[in-house]
């Protein structure tokens, strides 16, 4: 619908997926959301910041109306949930 656009392949080197059960390090996630734009805060309210607490990621991304809260149990991805950035809950 919008051929002015480059095509999804174009994106695919710059995208980052994560499902539930998937094993990584906190340390490299980190590095690669700061290499992908993503903006450290200490509280996720609006698309583009991610927020780290212990084993708690949240990520707002760009794509999304809500903000994504990931829950590590060492190096296994856990949960994955939506959150509410004004309760944070």
């Amino acid at each position: 619908l919008q051929p002015h656009l480059p095509p999804v392949a174009a994106f695919q080197p710059d995208c980052l997926t994560l499902t539930q059960g998937m094993e990584m390090e906190l340390k490299p996630l980190s590095d690669r959301l700061a290499q992908l734009g993503y903006e450290r805060v200490a509280l996720v309210e609006t698309e583009g910041q991610w927020s780290r607490r212990g084993d708690i990621i949240d990520v707002f991304p760009v794509a999304c109306e809500l903000p994504v809260r990931l829950e590590w149990f060492g190096d296994e991805l856990d949960k994955i949930r939506e959150f509410d950035p004004a309760t944070q809950r």
